[in-house]
């Protein structure tokens, strides 16, 4: 076993702006291809679809936390981000052999889409971008997610905790962190149950609930 002294770690290459900038967008068009490519795979919403009707796990967060030095504006923007992607998610119907996919089903988070400046984390820093906030749905599904028949195939966690122990319901490994498109939630239905996703918000919660058309073992 290598003594933990003689371990070399190397820094992180300093990249230009425009560097960054265009190996983030090779990295996006390279996922888009990915999902063009296998389209067929992925699941459909259908909020008519009623066929799931056991309940396997549900769970809620709150809405609005206060944090020190950052602006309450980007919490209450954040619930705006939610709900336009809640509209994109809410009544996923994954079916046998079907992928589910946070960002292959919301999109690109942009003004011209209505999305505002939310929190966000980036190499371990506070800051806030268009689209900021969605982590926290990220969070509640990965967690209903766990407690299921259903099989994560790409999870990113979180750098640090932004919310030290201020009402925490789970712990903090068990987040996932999201960037379009590329840092995702994905997983794949290898059962012979179909499984619904139900998400929606009130004033205080994000809710959500997980759905199968078998009972739960």
């Amino acid at each position: 076993m290598e003594n933990m002294q003689d371990i070399i770690i190397d820094k992180p290459i300093k990249r230009s702006k425009l560097r960054l900038k265009l190996g983030k967008e090779y990295f996006i068009l390279k996922r888009k291809f990915d999902w063009w490519r296998h389209r067929n795979a992925y699941c459909t919403v259908d909020i008519n679809n009623n066929t799931c009707c056991y309940s396997h796990k549900k769970h809620q967060s709150v809405l609005l936390r206060q944090l020190k030095d950052v602006d309450m504006y980007l919490q209450y923007n954040k619930i705006t981000n939610l709900r336009l992607a809640i509209e994109k998610l809410n009544g996923s119907i994954i079916k046998p052999n079907q992928r589910f996919s946070i960002w292959q089903k919301v999109g690109r988070p942009s003004k011209k889409r209505g999305f505002l400046e939310g929190l966000s984390l980036h190499n371990g820093q506070i800051g806030k971008d268009i689209g900021g906030g969605l982590c926290q749905l990220g969070n509640l599904i990965y967690w209903i997610v766990l407690h299921s028949d259903l099989t994560i195939i790409e999870r990113w966690r979180h750098s640090f905790d932004v919310f030290p122990d201020i009402n925490r319901t789970i712990p903090f490994a068990c987040g996932a962190t999201l960037s379009y498109n590329y840092v995702d939630l994905q997983l794949i239905n290898k059962t012979n149950s179909t499984y619904r996703l139900n998400l929606w918000l009130d004033d205080q919660y994000l809710h959500g609930e997980l759905l199968a058309d078998t009972p739960l073992k």
